[in-house]
């Protein structure tokens, strides 16, 4: 019994491990539709604790080699007792985006379902974060990553407010998106509808632009005027008409 009691105690001890860690996806979009991804990842150093090889949260070789070969760049993520790495990568096309996004998913073994689509001029960014299957894992893992300092977030960047979204938080004056992956809604789905173009900027703009004609408009109308009024009336009198005295 106490033999049993020691695995059990030291598979939760296990299970609290795993849940120690965080992870932050951050998309800035630029105006041109180009879009900087990083991407963190990272789990408690448990490099002091048992045979000292501690819990891995490092990329292969393999998959560093991959990754520069497609121009990431690679940092060590070393911070409040957390190890682990930062891969960031800039300029990704908006055609290449779901591909970037949803490979480096798969190979730190987040899983879920990422799509950018674009209609018209709006785009509408779709992350199916938690399916059916995983859902209530996340949720009963929340309170231990939570506790020990950790997150799971996703960070998105607009050059303009968006249309609409779900986001658990905002800031930068409605541009800067960000949702706690442990706070989705029972969907476990993140959804934004954003457009490249700033439509009140233009509106502005369009007004600023209408205002500065007419005003150059009536400057024109009133220096006419000012100089019409200046033209002295012509002199027809004996004008062209010969003296009856010459004769």
């Amino acid at each position: 019994m106490k033999k049993i009691s020691c695995l059990l105690l030291l598979f939760v001890f296990a299970f609290c491990l795993t849940g120690c860690m965080r992870f932050n996806t951050t998309i800035t979009v630029k105006p041109n539709g180009k879009m900087d991804v990083s991407l963190l990842y990272a789990m408690v150093d448990m490099s002091g604790f048992g045979d000292g090889e501690g819990i891995s949260s490092g990329l292969t070789p393999e998959q560093e080699k991959e990754y520069e070969e497609q121009g990431w760049t690679l940092e060590k993520y070393t911070e409040d007792g957390y190890q682990g790495f930062v891969i960031t990568k800039n300029d990704v096309p908006f055609a290449e985006i779901n591909t970037v996004i949803n490979k480096t998913s798969e190979n730190t073994n987040q899983g879920g379902n990422f799509s950018i689509t674009k209609d018209g001029i709006k785009y509408h960014l779709k992350w199916q974060v938690f399916g059916d299957s995983n859902k209530s894992s996340a949720s009963q893992i929340a309170p231990y990553i939570t506790q020990s300092g950790g997150y799971m977030k996703f960070t998105l960047n607009l050059p303009s407010k968006p249309v609409s979204s779900n986001a658990t938080h905002v800031s930068n004056d409605g541009k800067t998106l960000e949702w706690d992956l442990l706070k989705l809604d029972e969907d476990g789905c993140i959804e934004v509808e954003y457009m490249l173009i700033n439509i009140p900027f233009l509106i502005i703009i369009a007004v600023v632009a209408l205002v500065l004609i007419a005003g150059v408009v009536v400057l024109i109308i009133v220096l006419l005027k000012k100089k019409n009024k200046k033209q002295p009336a012509a002199d027809t009198t004996d004008a062209g008409i010969p003296s009856e005295r010459s004769n």
